[in-house]
């Protein structure tokens, strides 16, 4: 590892073919040459492609300056093959070098690939500081995991296949998702969107194309079965709200954090900028490993003279020349391991540095949040705008309910019981539902019923636009008890509401929520009077 470099792209993952007699090193070794010689054109590299399969050292290439290095080793049980191509910067020329470290260790028919790019500045370059490149995924890589390549890419278990195209989830298949989503074994992170629209299958391949052999990506059928099965056996926390997607990375079955695991709407206007980030952080910084991985060119230079000095001692014939050779090896592994502890602290105060941007960018938020708070801006047009970053750092469900009175006062009237209910709830663990939910009632169930041209049952087309169950009212035995009817009336300003109708999601406290409201005629806006758990009726306990 190049002591000041910077991760660009980093993968790890296993390969084997689809036919047996075939060599996945070789394979894999040829994709390599073929994008070497389109980058490439000195006749070196053309005319000892024997060479590059076995050992190379190539140095100021014809026209680009780059350097080509591999090196061999054969083992009983296995062979490796590493190659490190570096090469002066397009634009900034000799004050950025790109390296690119491959390592390919083949046992048993399977072979395990491991791959870094990063850049560097040159240690003379004392110009001021250039901007981080934006990240991508190497053309090689989608050569490797493309199912023409003959290849066929896993990472930790062989179910948990790589593919560079997104894969359709049907009916049948929501079981077996739900176990994915969930397993403790899985290295990747997968990516969910819901459900395939035409706009969705498109952003959808443009993230598997981008994120290859980083992540996986899947589409969900438009499909009330499938919905029925992902519901069934897939934590109600994980479940993937409708025209949004969803990153799950690893977890722990038993503590899952739910809200590790983001989602996205493709069409939020404030989506591009997400995205750049989503993309460069699953590249960049998420780290990919498997077992006993040959990490570069350099450890199997060591596997090399290992070999050799351990066929020496079994023969008797070590010398003290040789002692001295494994005493520098050993050396030489430490300077290695050394150099990469500062490589990566370097490369973490980089990252570092972003987070303290970051941080300067959320005390900014902050600022305008207090001045909203203490009414000194109370537009609705700079609350909106700041929406992306509330959702990120207001954490608590009474928060979410003022954000919502404040950027949807147009639409929205909040009772000061809906305040209250809210803080009450404040062990809510769906905070992202709730996040969703509000939006949908502000916006879906507000069009259907005071936007131009509605037509049909609101609270069907609200369930299949939002995905959330509208209940119209509730159970005669709720509405013959007194103290029932009671808690589901509400005065505000002046005018009394019954607030029956309700927005529902889950059943098991703090893992649910609900949305009580009424429709106020006069003012064309939506009168909420509860936001909390499951209030109380006929066959439930909820809020006393």
């Amino acid at each position: 590892m190049i002591p000041n470099s910077i991760t660009h792209y980093q993968t790890c993952f296993k390969v084997f073919e689809s036919h047996e007699e075939y060599s996945p090193l070789s394979t894999i070794q040829n994709i390599l040459f073929g994008w070497l010689l389109i980058r490439e054109k000195d006749r070196l590299c053309r005319n000892a492609k024997k060479d590059f399969f076995r050992k190379c050292n190539w140095n100021n290439l014809y026209n680009t300056h780059s350097s080509v290095a591999t090196n061999t080793v054969y083992a009983d049980t296995y062979k490796a093959w590493a190659f490190r191509y570096t090469h002066p910067d397009s634009e900034l020329g000799n004050r950025r070098f790109w390296h690119v470290d491959i390592g390919v260790k083949e046992e048993e028919g399977v072979a395990t690939f491991y791959c870094r790019v990063s850049f560097a500045r040159s240690h003379y370059d004392l110009t001021s500081e250039h901007p981080v490149p934006p990240t991508n995924t190497p053309r090689f890589i989608r050569d490797i995991v493309a199912k023409r390549s003959g290849l066929k890419v896993f990472c930790g278990e062989k179910q948990f296949r790589l593919f560079d195209q997104p894969v359709p989830i049907q009916a049948g298949y929501g079981k077996q998702l739900a176990e994915w989503i969930e397993s403790r074994n899985r290295r990747y992170a997968i990516i969910v969107f819901n459900p395939a629209t035409d706009e969705m299958r498109g952003e959808a391949s443009a993230l598997a194309r981008d994120l290859a052999g980083k992540s996986q990506v899947f589409v969900l059928d438009e499909d009330p079965d499938l919905a029925d099965e992902l519901h069934r056996y897939l934590n109600a926390d994980l479940w993937v709200p409708r025209g949004k997607f969803r990153i799950f990375y690893p977890l722990n079955p038993a503590f899952p954090r739910p809200d590790r695991h983001r989602w996205f709407d493709p069409l939020d206007p404030d989506y591009p900028s997400k995205r750049e980030a989503l993309v460069s952080n699953l590249l960049r910084v998420y780290h990919l490993e498997e077992p006993k991985s040959v990490t570069n060119i350099s450890e199997v230079g060591r596997m090399v003279s290992m070999m050799g000095l351990r066929k020496r001692l079994s023969e008797n014939s070590a010398s003290d020349a040789d002692m001295e050779e494994f005493q520098e090896m050993w050396d030489s592994r430490e300077k290695d391991f050394e150099a990469r502890e500062s490589a990566l602290k370097q490369e973490s105060e980089h990252w570092m540095s972003e987070v303290e941007q970051k941080d300067d960018e959320l005390r900014k938020v902050n600022a305008k949040l207090s001045s909203l708070e203490y009414g000194q801006s109370r537009s609705s047009d700079v609350s909106i705008e700041l929406l992306p970053e509330l959702k990120r750092h207001v954490r608590d469900l009474a928060g979410i309910v003022g954000v919502y009175s404040r950027i949807h006062e147009d639409r929205l009237i909040f009772a000061e019981e809906a305040f209250k209910s809210a803080e009450d709830f404040s062990n809510c663990q769906i905070l992202d539902r709730a996040w969703d939910i509000l939006h949908h009632v502000a916006t879906t169930l507000y069009d259907l019923k005071f936007g131009d041209g509605k037509s049909g049952d609101i609270a069907s087309q609200f369930q299949h636009i939002s995905g959330f169950e509208y209940a119209k009212t509730e159970g005669k035995q709720s509405k013959a008890d007194a103290s029932i009817c009671a808690s589901r009336q509400i005065t505000v300003n002046g005018k009394e509401y019954e607030i029956w109708p309700h927005i529902k999601w889950g059943t098991k406290p703090p893992k649910t929520l609900r949305v009580h409201f009424a429709f106020c005629e006069e003012t064309k806006k939506i009168v909420i009077g509860y936001v909390g758990e499951h209030m109380r009726n006929a066959t439930t306990r909820g809020i006393k």
